[in-house]
């Protein structure tokens, strides 16, 4: 690989605008471990060449020290199932986290999200033991909590679970190569990303002939499609 074409240090701007908000962050992708990152940015041809690790975890550091969270990210130990919530978020820290497979990236809207309800929490809390609160306060605070707990709640439609995705596409014989390298980055790499999706891809071909072909050309595709592993192919006749 040509030297001249790594880069060699870059901000978190960068790192967000030519890698996370491009190709990982999506509707339903809020994390994502520190290894994926680096091992997008050695697998796949399109996007940026770092020279190494240490460019990615600079990036990192520079933004998890940014002031706007939302433009940025932040860093978790781990997400709570239960909680549903991030344990140990790390931001406005000057912090260069290891690249690993354990420590969380997350959204930088989503980590807002969360710390804007855990300070909404802590300050209900407070005021509940606040020692200026009196009897009726409280008797209020409790009525309403008996009203929500009995009165009947209107059920919210199920969004429905989208299990498979499945597609079909016509190629241009004279522009395969463009074709499917387009498919295979705007279509079935998005796919991947997609945490537990489990990707299959198959060719379907088609020739529609209007003379009968030579025993030699029978010979040479049926060996041509067992040396490449077809699982099914055969010649129809009349």
């Amino acid at each position: 690989m040509n030297e001249d074409y790594l880069i060699t240090k870059c901000n978190s701007n960068f790192l967000q605008k030519t890698v996370l908000n491009k190709y990982i962050w999506r509707e339903n992708v809020n994390n994502i471990d520190l290894r994926k990152p680096w091992k997008y940015l050695n697998q796949y041809l399109y996007m940026p060449r770092f020279k190494n690790s240490d460019v990615l975890a600079g990036a990192i550091r520079d933004g998890l020290s940014s002031t706007i969270l939302t433009d940025n990210f932040a860093c978790s130990e781990r997400w709570d199932q239960e909680r549903q919530r991030y344990i140990n978020l790390i931001f406005l820290k000057n912090i260069t986290p290891a690249i690993n497979n354990q420590t969380l990236l997350v959204k930088g809207d989503v980590a807002q999200a969360q710390i804007e309800l855990q300070a909404q929490e802590k300050s209900a809390k407070e005021a509940s033991y606040s020692p200026n609160t009196n009897v009726a306060q409280v008797m209020e605070t409790l009525s309403h909590s008996y009203l929500s707990i009995f009165t009947p709640k209107s059920e919210e439609p199920k969004k429905k679970t989208i299990h498979r995705f499945h597609s079909n596409v016509q190629i241009d014989l004279q522009r395969v190569n463009r074709d499917v390298g387009n498919i295979v980055q705007e279509i079935i790499h998005q796919l991947n990303l997609l945490k537990g999706a489990e990707v299959e891809i198959s060719l379907e071909i088609e020739a529609k002939l209007k003379e009968w072909i030579s025993e030699d050309m029978i010979r040479i595709l049926s060996e041509n499609c067992n040396t490449l592993k077809f699982k099914n192919y055969g010649f129809e006749t009349d």
